[in-house]
């Protein structure tokens, strides 16, 4: 599965995730940090990754319409270590397979929601 990890998400995590058979890609080695969330889901869809991120603010503008994406995972929990958020992440996409694809996932701490979305043309 391909992910881009807004900058919102530990450098950290990404490699954990990388370590875990994931192909990711930081904001951070592509992007400034300070990149405009419309120009982050650009590159990340035009890469054809799932955005990863702790900020609402990009599933809202995937479900306005205001922005394409794969697909948008929000981590909506803190754990410990990233290890553990790495762990706790891989597991939910793995349930999810494909039903990762064209929706909004939000990982809390003891539920994950889903909505799925049609891309705007």
């Amino acid at each position: 599965m391909r992910l881009f990890l807004d900058a919102s998400l530990s450098p950290a995590l990404a490699e954990a995730l990388a370590a875990r058979g994931y192909d990711v890609i930081a904001q951070r080695q592509v992007l400034a940090t300070n990149a405009p969330d419309t120009k982050v889901l650009g590159a990340a869809f035009d890469d054809r990754r799932i955005i990863v991120a702790r900020d609402y603010d990009m599933a809202e503008l995937v479900l306005r319409g205001f922005a394409n994406a794969v697909g948008v995972v929000i981590v909506a929990f803190d754990l410990e270590n990233v290890h553990a958020e790495a762990e706790r992440i891989d597991a939910e996409l793995r349930r999810l397979g494909d039903q990762s694809i064209n929706a909004v996932i939000v990982l809390e701490r003891s539920r994950v929601r889903r909505r799925p979305y049609n891309l705007s043309t």
